[in-house]
């Protein structure tokens, strides 16, 4: 493993650190790293296959099947491998392809939950609904506090029309982690369109009504919940802003250190190879300081603006006293969310960087 503070030369030394890097949200780092590894040794297939998996949470999913294809045809038997490829082919749209390489991989390892994932949601894309519960069933066995498995399934029980099997799969989700926004999303989806089976626009029955209203408490209350998650995420924004707002005043007072340190090894009183030893350090922890602030700053951003997506409701209208008027709007709001987003699926990320067998 090489030392992070020191600059690799070999092949194995920059894909260990590519590890490292794509773990803190370094892609293109990650890549670079990735590039000299296989400059170094051109038949690393593990390292061709970490560049797939780097490029296709980049996006560029030709880019990561054509490493991904090297990998395969340099190590046939690298499982992970196959599964990242199916995971890229079934981004790109090409369910049968990923249904194939998924096969493949788990043939080889029949342990990767995140495979048996993947190809659920290839098969559940399909309309393979019964398919995609299957695998998810099993990727429930392997890990059952798996939130996104369950909430998965759910997403395939509810487009076959077991809202109620789907609503118990998301309460799981929910209990395993409460953040797991798919599935408080498809809950309220799920929760509205059983709240319209029981309570139309006639007007049911009170029983039946005192029901169809509990439901969309639960609706409104899942709904603030992404409202409340969405401003702590906002919050969190804010913190990091102003963390890097404050980087200038520690650089000058780093400055302002090292000034100091010069003078008095100077005039003798430390030792001048220490004073060379600390510049460096200071200044390279900064860097990385100033990195990793921003990286978080990006990815909470990108929370942020994933969870804002998702509040659709409008809370005003859904605390309407009339029961008639409120179902119309419920109508229309599920008749909007199936043509623009319907029930979310989740893809699995496979082993990150750095845990591919050698």
């Amino acid at each position: 493993m090489a030392d992070n503070n020191q600059t690799p030369t070999t092949a194995e030394e920059f894909f260990d650190r590519a590890g490292v890097r794509y773990a803190a949200g370094d892609l293109d780092g990650a890549i670079s790293d990735l590039n000299e590894a296989i400059r170094l040794q051109p038949d690393f297939a593990e390292a061709w296959g970490n560049r797939g998996s780097a490029k296709s949470e980049k996006g560029d999913h030709d880019g990561a099947i054509a490493d991904l294809n090297e990998a395969i045809r340099m190590q046939p038997n690298l499982a992970v491998a196959w599964d990242n490829r199916g995971s890229a082919k079934n981004r790109q749209g090409d369910h049968d392809g990923a249904i194939a390489d998924l096969n493949e991989g788990i043939r080889l390892r029949p342990d990767v939950a995140e495979a048996w994932g993947n190809r659920g949601n290839a098969k559940l894309a399909k309309g393979d609904h019964d398919g995609a519960i299957a695998d998810y069933n099993e990727v429930i066995r392997l890990r059952p506090g798996d939130a996104i498995a369950w909430s998965n399934r759910g997403s395939a029980k509810s487009r076959k029309g077991d809202l109620d099997g789907a609503i118990a799969d998301y309460d799981e989700a929910i209990h395993f982690d409460k953040n797991c926004m798919e599935a408080v999303h498809n809950r309220a989806v799920a929760l509205t369109l059983k709240s319209l089976e029981q309570y139309s626009e006639e007007e049911q029955v009170k029983g039946e009504k005192e029901e169809a209203d509990a439901a969309s408490d639960r609706v409104r209350a899942d709904m603030e919940n992404v409202r409340k998650l969405h401003q702590e995420k906002l919050e969190e924004c804010k913190k990091y802003e102003k963390r890097q707002d404050r980087l200038p005043l520690f650089a000058g007072g780093l400055l302002v250190f090292l000034t100091g340190m010069s003078y008095v090894a100077g005039i003798g009183l430390l030792p001048l190879p220490y004073v060379l030893g600390v510049a460096p350090v200071a200044t390279l922890f900064l860097v990385w300081w100033g990195r990793t602030l921003r990286t978080r700053h990006l990815q909470a951003q990108a929370r942020a603006d994933e969870l804002h997506r998702k509040i659709i409701v409008d809370e005003r209208t859904f605390a309407s006293e009339d029961p008639k008027m409120q179902t119309q709007f419920v109508t229309h709001w599920v008749q909007r969310t199936s043509a623009e987003e319907g029930f979310i699926t989740s893809d699995k990320n496979f082993p990150p960087l750095g845990d591919l067998p050698k």
